[in-house]
């Protein structure tokens, strides 16, 4: 016997709930505490921290998956929260961090500065 699952419209309606979960994993993971990035040896390695899945996905900083990660994080509502760790790792423990931050920013199509500066609500 096949089994077939469930029917079109509901279907819709769990992809449209699991949808609305990530979101709302994605959004209060960019106004947490805890970091999105974890910098490991030498500016070389990192560790992103999945907020939806809670899966830790280690990569070389050097490789497509990286920036594939941090393009798609980015995509998702983290992208401040992202570029101020990589800052602050660069400013206290290695400069290298920068460049690893320049070249995913590169990738993702965004201006680091925009995320750096505060914007004041009048």
């Amino acid at each position: 016997m096949y089994d077939f699952g469930m029917a079109g419209p509901q279907k819709k309606k769990q992809a449209r709930e699991e949808k609305n979960d990530e979101q709302s994993a994605f959004s209060s993971a960019a106004n947490s505490e805890y970091s999105t990035i974890t910098p490991m040896l030498d500016a070389a390695y990192a560790r992103f921290h999945h907020p939806f899945k809670g899966l830790s996905i280690h990569c070389a900083t050097d490789s497509e998956k990286f920036t594939d990660t941090f393009t798609e994080f980015c995509e998702k509502g983290l992208a401040r929260k992202m570029v101020r760790e990589l800052c602050d790792y660069a400013d206290r423990y290695d400069p290298r961090w920068r460049s690893v931050l320049d070249r995913a920013a590169k990738k993702a199509n965004i201006n680091v500065a925009d995320y750096l500066t505060e914007k004041k609500i009048v």
